[in-house]
């Protein structure tokens, strides 16, 4: 598969296709340009984690703001679904609440936000200013 061909990219951590996303274009052409100029022999037993690629789309997507702005908090409402995983969202559990006045699992919204400037439920961008 080449960059701008219809697939799943799987080194961003999300599934969509590859000419929908420019930022997944970009960690996969990043991903197969390390794999080419990797030292295979010299770095022999070294295990590689995806870690390097997602931090790549992290910085290039949001440059880090967008999380700096959220607080997580217990949450303290009645249950209700978390948008992103559809789990419902109970007393004690850690939650965030977008600027929005949308409010996620904490984890969920993290790992939203490594990958996207945006509520998942409004489009409404994070101000990251």
């Amino acid at each position: 598969m080449t960059a701008g061909e219809p697939g799943l990219c799987v080194n961003c951590g999300v599934f969509t296709n590859l000419y929908d996303d420019k930022y997944c274009v970009d960690c996969y052409n990043e991903a197969v340009e390390q794999a080419n100029t990797y030292d295979y022999e010299e770095n022999a037993g070294v295990s590689i984690e995806n870690q390097h690629i997602d931090d790549i789309c992290y910085e290039r997507k949001n440059n880090g703001a967008a999380l700096d702005r959220i607080i997580p908090y217990e949450y303290k409402n009645s249950p209700e679904k978390c948008a992103i995983c559809q789990d419902m969202m109970n007393c004690g559990e850690t939650v965030v609440t977008l600027p929005c006045a949308h409010t996620f699992h904490g984890n969920c919204i993290y790992h939203w936000l490594r990958n996207n400037d945006d509520c998942p439920i409004c489009r409404s961008v994070i101000n990251t200013q």
